[in-house]
């Protein structure tokens, strides 16, 4: 019974679905509505389709905001049932009745919408004054932080309490359901944004860091986030929506020039240099930015994000970055330009030491260890495309409808050069050593406790450099005939090659408690490799009485690459060996070079990849009527409700090929591969307002062939510590992926969310382990094992607490389970033995995660903001393996963020968060850090100029030690950082418009 009921729920759908189908044919108007003077767009007009000569009215509609080739529209959907001449009357208060002529000659057999959005519908401001004479009121303003325009949640820029001189990634951590993490990621009311736009246009080609940390915070006049979908995925027809957010700068920034400068300098020689140019118009724009620090600092006075002490940067980075980003299109959208140039060079300078206990059977070892780097890297990127667009109307009987070409170059080139130390012991030996332990592990000869002790010495000194370049295009091509929504081809592809060239050099010394391996060796990696793609598709194969439309789809990658690894053991040459005195990076003659060739861990290879992709992407769309209501069916609210069901099976077809030579190994590979890729999506909503409710259930699986170089029979032993084995058993991964999520938008401006997912991941492949207590030599081998996944669960509400919203709360939750399964031994075999003899145990660890986020927002003016955040962090990690100790440990921080305007046009901006660590077994790792940031700020010339002094860590609490646990060892890391600073600092803007 409980079958035949979901069976009978699940047909539902289909069967109001097929019953709409048989009502008669109508065609769908897409068009727009703009004002008659400035041609911009008009939200919310009335429109009215009347049919000519009885002006019969046909339908109506309230428009809504969306977007056309990445610009803003005021979107209209009117239906007609039979050709005619028609009239399209346009309402809206403040403007007049204005009627448009709307003649449609003749209804295609198979057209099933026609677009008019390139002659947009007019509607013409009323001339009439309205003269009023009012009593004296007072008006006392609270500016809403958001509100929803349909399928669009809109916030407004103003209702946020910002510090002097933030940029947008200020204003984006306090928009209401909205999370920016460090890496760039935001979510809204938990769901991801896709893109990030400046205008509706793209910016330095989606590097939204970049937008995030130059974009002056009060130049926003709104943040809007919607669904969109792109033009190329209307003529595919393929249902492939994007979630965006789009920046959208006030109208005085909108034309003419902007410039925000900064120039600060501070103590413990900080110093850093901004300038953010940017010229628009309504078809252009044009970007400059220049960027010079050594802060390398994410965490910022008067803000808080997901930072914390653990997550701040490592090393002192020197950085140099500047660049410039166009935009250029035709009025009429005809063809648009646009690309973007970056130059960046970066100096980093890193420092550690390190103690670190491995978690192993039978007894756990240590290890003691330091390094010292120092790394140069300069990079020049850039990509420009060309976009030509014809109006579908205008098209021949079959016509190019679109076409685009984008050429890019990428290339860097680096050099480093350092050196490292490192000591294994068998038990915990640093109360021997005392507080000199570095430069005991350092010295040439070691001394007695080391030699008593150690499992093994490391001293290393390197030099390296190299270049790395990439460069092709991609383009896109669209075929369609007017008036036939099923006849449309697709074509698209790219065409890459890369070339990279890595040389190294070091000088490789291990000591073992009987034995010393020195090596002078020098490594050259080069590789070079083309890859292509094409993709063809058609649209819109309607069947079963037009209830599903198919769209299949054809992809063929072609992947080459060829590798080629030198390695040569230089000590192998006399005068060349440990006590040389020819410096690190020179080379020997090429005759001695011959010698010095270590065949044996040297390589040659070449793949190449046919990979064929077919898929058809079905789908369903429907509408269905529901009620709701109260006493026996008394105030029923009548609603409808979308439903979209896409459902891709995707078959896969993979040819890999490998020639290989190594030494005494020459051998050819190849394998075939047939992979079934499903994904399954079900999305539901109110028609027409997306947001106020929406869910979805996701489902895929994906398959991925193992790297034949993992399968051959051959060991790799040119790192002494790792000796690296290929497996020839290897087989395919497979995972699969599934997730559901609701997401509310509730009157008063309330917010809530509830999502959750699972990953299982089958044969996944593991570099599995043997590790020698006696030597510390890992014999390491890719194997298959089964049973990885991971589960979660997130929900997320955020509402006002008081009438006036004065008081906000926002909270996150979130819960994370994972399965790891490794493959781990620990033996006392001499590392001559084979890898093949030795079998590996599952080691399994399952880790339970709890995290909560609390934030509550008071902002009674807009001079004075106060938030309260909290955090908690608990992991629980448990094992059947032996000699295993459960982890309970919990992380958590509290604090105050404040920013409050004061007389003399000035500002202050501060916050005071107390770091803290609890439950570890190791008393040392329970801390207490109280970090505190403040900002001072004036304002001269109208705002225009403004002085403001930041001081980081006033209270110099902040440790550079990091402690960190989990399931394989407890590690205790100094790095070298930034010490607390404060820097003074100068901006100025700039902003000049046209007269006219």
């Amino acid at each position: 019974m409980r079958i035949h009921l979901l069976v009978w729920l699940l047909l539902c759908p289909f069967v109001n679905g097929m019953a709409q189908s048989k009502a008669p044919r109508e065609l769908e108007i897409w068009g727009s509505v703009v004002d008659a003077l400035t041609n911009a767009p008009v939200y919310d007009v009335r429109a009215e389709l009347l049919h000519l000569p009885d002006s019969a009215i046909v339908d109506t509609m309230t428009t809504t905001q969306g977007d056309s080739n990445d610009k803003p529209v005021s979107f209209l959907l009117l239906k007609i049932s039979q050709p005619g001449r028609y009239i399209v009357r346009c309402k809206k208060e403040g403007y007049e009745t204005t009627d448009n002529p709307l003649h449609i000659p003749r209804l295609y057999k198979h057209e099933v919408f026609r677009s008019m959005l390139d002659k947009p519908f007019l509607i013409r401001k009323s001339t009439r004054a309205m003269d009023r004479v009012l009593d004296e009121v007072v008006v006392t303003a609270s500016k809403v932080k958001f509100y929803l325009d349909g399928d669009t949640i809109i916030y407004n820029a103003d209702a946020f309490n910002l510090a002097e001189g933030s940029m947008l990634d200020a204003l984006i951590r306090q928009l209401p359901g909205t999370e920016l993490k460090e890496n760039g990621e935001i979510t809204v009311n938990g769901r991801h944004v896709d893109e990030l736009l400046l205008n509706g246009k793209n910016f330095f080609n989606n590097d939204r860091q970049l937008m995030l940390d130059n974009l002056p915070a009060y130049m926003v006049k709104n943040v809007k986030a919607y669904e969109r979908e792109e033009l190329l995925s209307k003529m595919r027809g393929d249902n492939t929506k994007i979630f965006t957010m789009n920046v959208q700068l006030k109208r005085q920034y909108s034309i003419g020039w902007i410039a925000n400068a900064e120039l600060g300098m501070g103590t413990k020689e900080r110093f850093v240099t901004r300038l953010f140019a940017l010229r628009f118009t309504p078809n252009s724009r044009l970007s400059l930015f220049a960027n010079i620090n050594n802060t390398n600092e994410a965490r910022k006075p008067g803000q808080q994000g997901d930072w914390s002490p653990e997550k701040q940067p490592t090393g002192v980075l020197t950085t140099f970055d500047g660049g410039l980003d166009y935009n250029v299109e035709q009025k009429n959208m005809n063809w648009k330009t646009e690309g973007s140039l970056r130059v960046t060079h970066q100096r980093e300078d890193n420092r550690s030491n390190t103690l670190q206990e491995n978690f192993l059977d039978g007894g756990n070892t240590f290890v003691r260890s330091l390094s010292q780097s120092l790394h140069r890297n300069t990079s020049i990127s850039t990509s420009h495309q060309l976009s030509h667009f014809k109006s579908l109307e205008l098209l021949p009987v079959l016509g190019i409808s679109y076409l685009g070409i984008k050429p890019f170059l990428n290339w860097s080139a680096s050099k480093s050069n350092g050196y490292s130390a490192a000591a294994t012991f068998s038990q915990d030996v640093s109360a021997m050593l005392g507080h000199a332990w570095t430069d005991s592990i350092m010295s040439p000869m070691a001394g007695e406790t080391i030699r008593s002790y150690a499992i093994n010495r490391l001293l290393t000194n390197a030099v390296g450099n190299g270049h790395k370049m990439s460069t092709g295009t991609e383009w896109t091509a669209y075929f369609c005939v007017p008036h036939d929504d099923r006849l449309r081809l697709h074509l698209s592809g790219s065409l890459q090659y890369t070339d990279n060239d890595m040389k190294s050099f070091d000088h490789y010394k291990l000591n073992y408690k009987s034995s010393v391996d020195f090596r002078n060796r020098h490594n050259r990696d080069a590789a070079r490799g083309l890859s292509n793609l094409l993709t063809i598709s058609t649209a819109n194969i309607w069947m079963f009485q037009n209830l599903i439309r198919m769209v299949p789809n054809y992809n063929y990658r072609y992947r080459w690459q060829e590798t080629n690894r030198s390695l040569y053991l230089l000590n192998r040459i006399d005068a060349w060996g440990e006590n040389t005195s020819h410096a690190l990076g020179e080379l020997p003659s090429a005759q001695e070079m011959l010698i010095a060739f270590d065949t044996n861990n040297s390589s040659r290879a070449r793949q190449t990849s046919h990979d064929h992709s077919l898929s058809a992407q079905l789908s369903f769309n429907s509408t269905t009527n529901g009620r709701r209501g109260k006493n026996n069916g008394e105030r029923f609210q009548h609603w409808k409700c979308y439903l979209q069901i896409d459902f891709k099976p995707t078959v896969r077809f993979e040819r890999n090929g490998l020639r290989y030579q190594k030494s005494d190994v020459d051998t050819l590979l190849s394998h075939r591969h047939a992979f079934f890729e499903p994904s399954l999506a079900i999305f539901c909503s109110p028609l027409g307002h997306w947001d106020k409710w929406n869910a979805e259930l996701r489902y895929s699986s994906t398959a991925s062939a193992p790297n034949l170089t993992d399968l051959v029979n051959q060991t790799d032993d040119s790192d002494p510590l790792n000796v690296m084995a290929g497996n020839a058993q290897l087989q395919s991964s497979r995972r699969h992926a599934f997730s559901a999520a609701f997401r509310q938008t509730l009157s008063r401006q309330r917010m809530w969310n509830i999502g959750t997912s699972v990953n299982l991941l089958q044969r996944a492949i593991a570099f599995g382990y043997y590790y020698n207590k006696e030597n510390g030599v890992r014999k390491i081998k890719p194997e298959n094992v089964n049973g990885n996944w991971e589960a979660h669960l997130n929900v997320g509400f955020s509402s006002p607490l008081d009438k006036a919203r004065f008081l906000n709360l926002s909270t996150t939750t979130s819960l994370s389970y994972y399965n790891s399964v490794d493959l781990i031994s620990v033996s006392t075999l001499s590392s001559s033995a084979p890898i093949s003899e030795q079998s590996p145990q599952r080691s399994t660890v399952g880790s339970f995660y709890v995290n909560e986020t609390l934030k509550m927002d008071y902002r009674p003016t807009s001079n004075f903001n106060l938030s309260i955040k909290g955090d908690i962090h608990f992991l629980r990690s448990v094992s059947q393996r032996p000699d295993f100790a459960t982890i309970n440990a919990c992380d958590f921080d509290y604090g105050l963020i404040a920013q409050a305007e004061l007389p003399w046009a000035m500002q202050i901006s501060t916050d005071i968060t107390m770091y803290s660590r609890r439950g570890y077994s190791d008393t040392t790792m329970n801390t207490n850090e109280l970090v505190w940031n403040a900002r001072l700020s004036k304002r001269f010339l109208q705002g225009n100029l403004v002085l403001k002094l930041d001081a980081f860590d006033l209270l110099g609490k902040l440790s550079n030690v990091r402690r960190t646990i989990n399931s394989q060892g407890r590690i205790e890391r100094w790095n070298n950082v930034i010490p607390r600073y404060a820097l003074l600092s100068l901006v100025y803007r700039f902003n000049k418009q046209p007269k006219k």
